[in-house]
């Protein structure tokens, strides 16, 4: 079982090491779009999406790792718990307490990848309404009548809207 406990070690590992480099794209991102940098950002798209396929292929890994380790979890959980499954090693405690340290890192840095994530997208959503309000102040005066110095509305015949005479 200690060869199951390393190889879960070694998927963990290559997870928190994906969940930094996820970090620092999203860091990146969020300097992208403080620039209007659009070609970096679409490189920034497909480095998260990279990253996001690699750890979806690590869980599926680890997924066949606790069938092929031959332990399920209960029946009536519906979810598969990596904290139940090494929980369940037989392995000394403190290759068990390790390997909980490695997903408490994990979950953390998922946590503030996740944080970076809803920052970027608030800007995003916070920048189109500004545009959105510079777009639609600019339709508005060009759809408003205009008024010359002889204070007439401009390409009409009506009266003035002021009328002084010195």
């Amino acid at each position: 079982m200690e060869n199951f406990a390393d190889k879960v070690e070694t998927f963990l590992d290559k997870q928190l090491e994906l969940y930094g480099s996820l970090e620092s794209v999203f860091e990146t991102e969020k300097k992208q779009l403080t620039d209007m940098d659009v070609e970096g950002l679409w490189a920034t798209v497909a480095a998260k999406k990279q990253i996001l396929g690699q750890l979806t292929e690590i869980n599926r890994s680890m997924m066949l790792l606790i069938q092929e380790c031959g332990w399920y979890p209960d029946k009536e959980k519906e979810e598969l718990s990596l904290s139940d499954f090494i929980s369940h090693l037989p392995v000394p405690q403190n290759v068990k307490r390790h390997l909980k340290q490695i997903k408490s890192t994990i979950e953390h840095c998922r946590d503030k990848v996740f944080a970076s994530a809803m920052a970027n997208k608030h800007y995003v959503q916070e920048s189109l309404l500004v545009i959105n309000d510079i777009f639609t102040i600019a339709k508005d005066a060009n759809s408003q009548k205009n008024y010359n110095v002889a204070g007439q509305i401009q390409n009409s015949n009506a009266t003035r809207l002021i009328n002084t005479e010195v």
